[in-house]
């Protein structure tokens, strides 16, 4: 299954495994974003401005890092619903 293209991966951003430094959450802190110590979770609240009406304007042309998400992002959790959570459970397996 592929993209629903339901635009929630380019609202909030969620990566797991982190482990910062404090220069690093320094710069989370200046950014607005969360980051739970516990579960080492952080979560980069960032809408991107090509999401327009819930779809990507530039989505014929988008950068290499948007056509890799989520497969090749290293410790990415996909939101809830997400159509590659299941692949992604999958893989960690």
């Amino acid at each position: 299954m592929g993209c629903i293209q339901c635009g929630n991966c380019c609202r909030v951003l969620y990566l797991g495994n982190i482990r910062p430094t404090p220069e690093m959450l320094e710069y989370y802190e200046a950014r607005k974003w969360s980051y739970n110590p516990s579960t080492k979770v952080l979560t980069v609240h960032d809408v991107c401005p090509h999401l327009v009406d819930g779809k990507c304007d530039i989505y014929e042309t988008r950068p290499k890092y948007c056509k890799d998400f989520p497969l090749k992002t290293p410790n990415v959790i996909v939101p809830k619903g997400c159509a590659f959570e299941k692949l992604l459970r999958r893989r960690v397996r």
